[in-house]
């Protein structure tokens, strides 16, 4: 078997889109999926040759399995990043250490919670956590023939897509040698990949991975030794599909010990003994830009999933299992299995940091200024499109609004502009005075969020309106709860984490991008403001 490692730039951003995220919305997964990757190099292979399905040559060069598109994972330095194992697990608010629950057992009077980065490189008892940078985009959807939104007709809808200039690591599996020889050929140049290519995202280049960096790239088959063992372990690097023995697409561990029973050429599948599990399930499609039409939704064991079973005896086929992989889909990437060794060792979490690629640490005095300004406009703008995505995520049912009247909605919208015209009155002020007699100022006057905390409580001293905010429900709140929280900035706010989420922002020179207490007082009020917009505007529709 021969394995062509290639690197994939994105030079626009990637949308590949998943099955999640509001109706309105198309939300990429982490990666670059196999069979995105296997569509543009049959795309490329088509402009020189003619494909005919049905003949043995295209079908073994793309389709029957022979010849397997693995997913394209992200490469901070270098380095493939894998799957985080499902069983690494961090006490709760504390994200910068893990344990493996796999080699051990998790202190029960602790709470637990699994690591959320998709991706992981560990390097002894260090682990650096990968998640891909993202970029979210608001679009308005515009009738063709006017030319622009028109009253019922026209909706806001968001794309947030990979980042473009960052870079991932594919690998094709060819087990005859000459195919290996015919599509490393196609793996050069620009390419188009995932949806909405014409709306300038999707565009990429390919190219083949050095040799001298092929080192520690290189897969390699970890056989377990059954003279020192009792059971063993395997880890799915990318998603499988699975079928039971009637023929149904399923997520239990069993048809998985089935599988990987059947793979090592173990005859009864129960030597491997009742297996131990640490596993998500996901739903996975798809699109046939031939058929023009979605493929069918199925469930898939996410990537990630660690396994534990009995070891069984005689000779086991390690390298088969680990090539070939288990389930359907395996030409597309689906189902690769690895040998997982746990670890008994609690793990340092650190986060792999974005970093434009040849910054100057140095800069003069201009270059530092500009620098710095650039890191806090580019952070401002990821928290405005994070004020609309939130805005817009929240659950609202009219009819779980109707006890609140707009009346109320829209005074506290008016305190809450207020408020946001006096701190861009207070930034105006402060390039005028100077730095001690801006401090000793600051500290009289109230905080953004006092006033408007103040008003609340007063409203809901007072019975008529108390029973509205409180009857009201936002997110499943009472609105007064859910608003009372909001500005007190309490870290259980489920909508607060995104709401400040700037991770995608570059650092530039010694300036990292960090949400300021002073930005978190002004974005809460202007979430609140958005939020309550939109409350607003799902009274109008259901009164019409």
């Amino acid at each position: 078997m021969k394995e062509i490692f290639y690197r994939i730039t994105l030079l626009e951003p990637g949308l590949f889109t998943a099955l999640e995220g509001d109706p309105n919305s198309g939300v990429s997964f982490p990666f670059i999926p196999g069979s995105v990757l296997r569509g543009a190099l049959i795309h490329k292979y088509r402009a020189n040759h003619v494909i005919d399905p049905a003949a043995e040559a295209a079908r073994q060069l793309f389709f029957n399995g022979n010849t397997r598109f693995l997913n394209g994972y992200p490469s901070p330095s270098n380095a493939l990043g894998q799957p985080t194992p499902l069983s690494w697990q961090h006490e709760k608010r504390v994200e910068d250490s893990a344990m493996d629950a796999a080699g051990q057992t998790p202190d029960p009077k602790k709470q637990w919670t699994g690591v959320k980065k998709p991706f992981a490189r560990k390097a002894g008892d260090t682990a650096t956590v990968i998640d891909p940078e993202r970029q979210l985009t608001i679009h308005i959807q515009r009738p063709r023939a006017a030319g622009r939104p028109k009253r019922n007709d026209g909706a806001i809808y968001r794309y947030e897509a990979l980042a473009p200039n960052q870079v991932f690591i594919a690998v094709i599996q060819c087990d005859v040698d000459s195919d290996a020889q015919e599509l490393g050929k196609l793996v050069s140049g620009e390419v188009s990949l995932g949806g909405a290519r014409t709306g300038a995202y999707g565009r990429a280049r390919i190219e083949l991975v050095k040799a001298d960096e092929l080192a520690q790239m290189q897969t390699q088959s970890k056989t377990v030794s059954q003279a020192s063992r009792h059971e063993f372990y395997v880890i799915l690097e990318s998603d499988a599909l699975l079928r039971d023995e009637w023929g149904q697409y399923t997520c239990d561990a069993k048809v998985v010990r089935n599988a990987i029973a059947a793979r090592l050429g173990v005859k009864d599948a129960n030597e491997l003994g009742e297996p131990k599990a640490w596993m998500q399930t996901r739903y996975v499609g798809g699109f046939n830009r031939t058929w023009g039409l979605p493929l069918p939704q199925m469930m898939a064991i996410e990537m990630g999933s660690v396994f534990e079973f009995a070891m069984p005896s005689g000779d086991l086929k390690w390298t088969e299992l680990e090539t070939k992989g288990i389930g359907e889909r395996r030409a597309e990437g689906f189902g690769r299995v690895a040998v997982y060794q746990p670890t008994e060792q609690t793990l340092d979490l650190k986060k792999w940091e974005y970093q434009v690629a040849g910054q100057a640490e140095n800069l003069d005095e201009d270059s530092d200024k500009v620098a710095r300004q650039m890191v806090e406009r580019l952070m401002r703008k990821r928290l405005d499109e994070n004020v609309v995505a939130v805005a817009y995520a929240l659950e609202m049912d009219p009819e779980k609004l109707k006890p609140i009247r707009p009346a109320q909605l829209s005074r506290l919208r008016n305190i809450i502009h207020d408020e946001l015209m006096s701190l861009d009155a207070d930034k105006s002020d402060a390039k005028e005075v100077p730095a001690p007699a801006q401090s000793e100022t600051k500290t009289k006057k109230e905080k953004p969020r006092e006033r408007i905390q103040k008003y609340m409580t007063d409203v809901l001293a007072r019975n008529t309106s108390k029973k509205q905010f409180t009857h009201a429900r936002v997110d499943g709140m009472r609105l007064s709860d859910w608003i009372q929280e909001l500005l007190e900035l309490k870290p259980e706010h489920k909508r607060l984490s995104a709401l400040f989420e700037v991770g995608s922002v570059p650092s530039l020179g010694k300036y990292t991008p960090h949400v300021t207490p002073e930005l978190k007082d002004e974005y809460a009020l202007k979430f609140l403001d958005a939020a309550l917009r939109r409350a607003l505007n799902v009274k109008r529709e259901k009164e019409g």
